[in-house]
């Protein structure tokens, strides 16, 4: 009978693509299974989609004149005039890839999904350790609340993950110097 070495580099190839490539396949098939046609009402989605759509087009300035007057004309204001144009810019792309297809542009979510997780793992490596970061990356990929939310059109996710990535890449650069 043979036994083999030990591979330390082996665990760590493991450690560093296989898990995060896993977790990553793991969110998507968890929002897969909680995808879900339409969307609940409130929140601040359709601001979200006007501003992508005025984006596409070229008329920002004319959605924000017409979401102003709209909020001045209300007795209750229910949001700002504009929201910050980040995830309208993410809608914007993706609803000119998709034909402005409002099932389509829920895939935005996924990718904020697997960001998150990605994000997690990689906060979490040089925090707590390669083995406790894959548990805590796959309490983000299979969180209801989280993979629920990533099956809407809402900032929530996509900021979860540019945060999370953004604190990844501090540390990262931090460690390095």
């Amino acid at each position: 009978m043979r036994v083999e070495a030990h591979d330390p580099d082996r665990d760590q190839r493991l450690n560093r693509w296989v898990v995060p490539a896993g977790l990553a396949l793991l969110a998507v098939i968890t929002w897969l299974l909680a995808r879900a046609g339409g969307h609940p009402w409130g929140d601040d989605w359709a601001g979200y989609l006007l501003q992508a759509r005025a984006l596409a087009e070229g008329s920002a300035a004319a959605e924000v004149a017409t979401n102003a007057a709209a909020m001045r004309g209300s007795d209750v204001q229910l949001g700002p005039d504009a929201y910050p144009w980040g995830f309208p810019a993410l809608l914007a792309v993706a609803g000119v890839a998709t034909g402005w297809d409002f099932e389509s542009m829920k895939w935005v979510g996924l990718a904020a999904l697997i960001g998150a997780v990605l994000g997690a793992i990689q906060l979490s490596r040089l925090l707590v350790g390669p083995w406790l970061a894959a548990g805590v990356a796959i309490v983000v990929a299979l969180r209801p609340a989280v993979v629920v939310d990533a099956t809407y059109l809402g900032s929530d996710l996509p900021f979860l993950a540019a945060s999370t990535l953004t604190l990844a890449l501090i540390l990262h650069i931090y460690a390095a110097a």
